[in-house]
Order: structure tokens, then sequence, then C-alpha cells
């Protein structure tokens, strides 16, 4: 299925269905559309989409850093692991991946990753 908005009203009502207490997902690469249905369904990742889109972007720009020349890949894992300390610090539970398939089929948007969603 690759029609984004399908795909989470799909995973939306599934999880009304089922009402978990908690959530998890892998590869997720649809924060942004996924995040407020789940938020409406009552559940929460720990913080709001800003937060997420400035934590996805400082990755990204990381990313092309480290492609570019400015750094090792040692340097690389030091400061990825404190920019997701910062946000877990600020309760974000969402953590995306460097230099995913899911950013290289949409060089615009962000990468794909992992996410934990709780019933609050």
């Amino acid at each position: 299925i690759t029609d984004l908005p399908k795909r989470c009203e799909m995973i939306t009502a599934r999880v009304q269905a089922e009402q978990p207490d908690i959530i998890t997902f892998q590869e997720f690469d649809m924060f942004e559309t996924l995040n407020p249905m789940l938020e409406a369904a009552g559940y929460s990742a720990g913080s709001d989409q800003g937060s997420y889109k400035e934590l996805a972007q400082r990755v990204k720009d990381l990313g092309i850093q480290l492609k570019g020349g400015g750094g090792s890949p040692k340097d690389f894992a030091q400061k990825y692991r404190e920019l997701l300390e910062e946000y877990a610090a600020k309760g974000l539970c969402v953590c995306p991946n460097f230099d995913s398939t899911a950013r290289r089929f949409n060089p615009d948007g962000f990468d794909d990753g992992v996410a934990i969603y709780w019933k609050t």
C-alpha cells in the first residue's frame, strides 16, 4: 500500500479497534501524517511535531555533513548519540535513522526510524 494517507487511516483504525497500551513502529517514515491521528486517538510519542521536525532536520544535516567529508564516522556516532540524548531528555520517543532508504526515495523528506507511542 503506497497511499500514505490511506495507510495512516488503516493504522489508526486498527489502533482504535485494538486499543493497545503501547505501540512501536519500525521504519517509521510517516510521523508528520500519522502523529496527529494517533494523538487524536489518545496516544503520545512524548513530544510535539515541532520537536520531531527539528530533530529529523538536525540528523539529516549531520548526515549531509558527514557525506561531504565533515568528520569521521566516529565523530558522527558521537554527535548522533548526543542529539538522541538531547531529544530523549525532552521526552521525544521517536528516533530517525541516518541516511535511510525513505529519504533516498524522497530527498526533501526525512529519514525513517523507530517510534514508541503509549496510551495517554
